[in-house]
């Protein structure tokens, strides 16, 4: 599963630093399960800029509660891929 080995490789733990850093954010995004998607989105909404940012709610949580939002949607992808990547 793609979605499984983009955050086994660290995707979406760390800020994005460039083109490349931007491109594995979208691929895990689309990548998602539906299940975690919305924690997928949230991670990559925090890197792209405000106005890429469609959904009402993710642009609220991108522009007042970035910092919690991001560390929540972290941790669903870390206990998702623990108990779906094996």
């Amino acid at each position: 599963m793609a979605f499984c080995e983009l955050a086994e490789d660290g995707v979406g733990m760390r800020p994005a630093e460039g083109e490349v850093d931007l491109a594995q954010l979208d691929a895990l995004e689309d990548a998602a399960p539906p299940d975690i998607r919305e924690a997928a989105t949230t991670v990559a909404n925090a890197s792209r800029e405000i106005d890429e940012i469609e959904d009402l709610q993710e642009l609220f949580e991108r522009a007042f509660d970035l910092e919690e939002a991001v560390a929540l949607a972290r941790q669903e992808i870390r206990v998702y891929t623990q108990h779906h990547c094996l």
